[in-house]
């Protein structure tokens, strides 16, 4: 029901918001291992369905919402196309490619009602290869082409660490499309400055690393890792010249060393993988006949495939940024950016200064970047101490309290709490209004 204390207003209200919480947080992560998925199912932003499954819940829907928007928003700006690839790909399309039996018990695979055999799409380079030769004359001229998605994609793998490794997941594809191998390479070089300003932007420190580009048959590769103790790839850091690179000698006696200056001065880490890029060539093209027409003759297309994980992204964020109890988010995917407390409803601030919150809630709401990001914890029976614990929970960047400072007639305060900086401070309602201001314009500057 709405709270009859306060004016029906459109607001974010915690009271309205589905989170069923787990008291249960320290059993659980010693059961799963990840911070993320921890935090994740105790706090009510997931629940298992099975396992590798999940339910993402509102909040942690915003989030995976907010970073989809985001992508779209870098993808944009290299001219790429969005489209949707259905996840059921006849099997004869991996055949044809050679990669069915490479993939062999990753792959979900079942048959329609004409027993035709079909498998759900971990990855779409068959299919996009597919659609590129449907009853079209590409000329030269209309090259490149670049066409992405994001959406659901299914693997029969190990599942754990929540986020980190389900059996579905989300993920952007981007397939590009070009004339010949150096302006391939180019269009390489682009896709890869822009995930460089994307991972910038979100603030995560991030390592680039050179790949083996030998299993997808291409001829360059690099991936994109947040360090993390439970990585999966093994890295190295060169002391001398600060290359990153996978560490090759890990399952080995070989000693290892830069690649790049052949030092032996390496620091070892372990990175989760959040985006690569491959340059394929004409791999999958010319197999599949996917051309274009160059003087009236069909050439194939060189093509290269960039891939970031949506939902591992945020996985890989969380078990970065968060602590042993607290969930914490890079400021622009955060579910929501600002939380405001407004008084208890048994203390004296309660009457003198409640008023302000629909002041306070819209205004902030006006901000750029922060429109229907402002949650309000509208349970005003819970003590304010106990609200500010949950937002903290919830890695909530920003928190603003009505508190009692606030029913001073003449010179009104209002607590704001920056959560990840661990600071606070006290300010009149238009300085409030303006340091929320210029700390999101901060946040959301792009390099």
């Amino acid at each position: 029901m709405s709270n009859p204390d306060y004016c029906t207003w459109k607001m974010n209200r915690v009271s309205k918001i589905f989170h069923p919480t787990d008291s249960l947080l320290q059993k659980t992560r010693n059961v799963l291992g990840s911070k993320n998925q921890s935090l994740l199912v105790d706090y009510g932003l997931m629940k298992p369905l099975d396992k590798g499954t999940f339910y993402y819940l509102p909040i942690l829907q915003r989030s995976i919402n907010k970073t989809s928007a985001l992508i779209k928003r870098f993808m944009h700006k290299i001219d790429a196309q969005e489209i949707s690839i259905p996840n059921l790909t006849p099997v004869e399309l991996w055949t044809q490619s050679g990669r069915f039996d490479v993939y062999g018990s990753e792959l979900f695979t079942l048959k329609d009602r004409h027993e035709k055999p079909l498998l759900l799409g971990p990855t779409f380079e068959e299919s996009i290869t597919h659609m590129m030769t449907l009853g079209q004359n590409i000329g030269e001229k209309q090259l490149p082409f670049r066409l992405y998605q994001i959406g659901n994609k299914f693997r029969d793998e190990n599942a754990r660490y929540g986020l980190l490794r389900s059996k579905e997941f989300i993920m952007k594809d981007l397939y590009t499309f070009d004339v010949d191998i150096e302006s391939a390479t180019r269009t390489y070089e682009e896709v890869n400055d822009i995930y460089r300003k994307l991972f910038t932007f979100l603030g995560v420190p991030y390592e680039k690393v050179e790949a083996d580009a030998t299993d997808m048959g291409g001829h360059l590769s690099h991936e994109y890792h947040y360090l993390a103790s439970i990585g999966e790839q093994s890295l190295q850091t060169c002391s001398s010249c600060g290359e990153t690179s996978i560490d090759s000698t890990e399952t080995t006696d070989d000693v290892s060393e830069c690649p790049k200056c052949k030092s032996k001065e390496l620091q070892k880490n372990r990175g989760i993988e959040v985006g690569h890029a491959f340059l394929l060539g004409d791999t999958y093209t010319k197999k599949q006949k996917a051309n274009f027409l160059k003087a009236g003759k069909p050439v194939p297309m060189q093509m290269g495939c960039y891939g970031i994980g949506v939902t591992r992204l945020i996985g890989a964020a969380i078990e970065k940024l968060a602590t042993e109890s607290h969930i914490r988010w890079p400021f622009p995917i955060a579910p929501f950016s600002v939380c405001i407390i407004p008084p208890e409803k048994r203390s004296k601030a309660f009457s003198s200064a409640s008023h302000y919150l629909e002041e306070v809630h819209d205004r902030l709401n006006t901000v750029p970047g922060l429109q229907d990001s402002i949650l309000v914890d509208d349970r005003i029976r819970v003590p304010i101490g106990d609200r500010f614990r949950n937002a903290r929970r919830l890695g909530i960047p920003l928190v603003v309290i009505i508190g009692k400072k606030a029913s001073d007639t003449e010179n009104p305060q209002f607590e704001l709490h920056f959560i990840q900086e661990e600071k606070e401070c006290n300010l009149s309602l238009n300085d409030l209004i303006n340091e929320v201001t210029k700390y999101s314009q901060e946040k959301h500057k792009e390099n």
